[in-house]
C-alpha cells in the first residue's frame, strides 16, 4: 500500500499578501506567529508586519523586534483587552466587515497565492476561496 504524504508549506516563501491575510484571520493560532517569524528572518517587510499585528503574542514580538535589531516600545507589548464573560469577542458587523475585507483581498491575488491560502487558511479563508471561484 502506497504512503500519503501531507503537502507541506514553505512559511518562507510566501508572498506578503498571503502572509498578511493569514495574520488578519481572527482564528490564526500562536503557532502560526512563532513560525511564520522564525521562518522569515531574512525578510524584514513580513516581520514588520508580525510586529504592527494586535493579535501578535509578546513572545514573538520580541523575537521579531530583535532580528529586525528594532527596540520593542511598551505600547507594543500591550495585552489585549479580552471580552467580559459572557460577551462575543466579535461582533456579527465586525465578522462581515473583517470577511469583507478578506474577501476583497483574496480577489486580488493570482492563483498561486489563493492555492497556498487553501492549505493554510482558515475555514473562513477557504470559504471565502469558494465564493471567489
Amino acid at each position: 500500500m502506497e504512503e500519503r504524504k501531507l503537502i507541506t508549506l514553505d512559511l518562507a516563501t510566501l508572498s506578503e499578501d498571503v502572509i498578511d491575510v493569514l495574520l488578519m484571520d481572527s482564528t490564526a493560532e500562536d503557532s502560526l506567529f512563532d513560525e511564520l517569524a522564525r521562518k522569515n528572518t531574512h525578510r524584514p517587510e513580513v516581520l514588520r508586519l508580525i510586529l504592527k499585528n494586535d493579535k501578535t503574542p509578546n513572545a514573538v514580538k520580541q523575537f521579531a523586534a530583535k532580528a529586525l535589531n528594532e527596540p520593542l516600545a511598551e505600547a507594543d507589548m500591550a495585552v489585549p483587552v479580552t471580552e467580559a464573560p459572557g460577551t462575543e469577542a466579535e461582533t456579527y458587523e465586525e465578522h462581515e466587515f473583517r470577511v469583507q475585507t478578506l474577501f476583497q483581498r483574496v480577489q486580488q491575488m493570482k492563483v498561486g497565492e489563493k492555492i497556498q491560502l487553501a492549505l493554510r487558511g482558515s475555514r473562513d479563508i477557504r470559504s471565502i476561496l469558494l465564493r471567489d471561484t
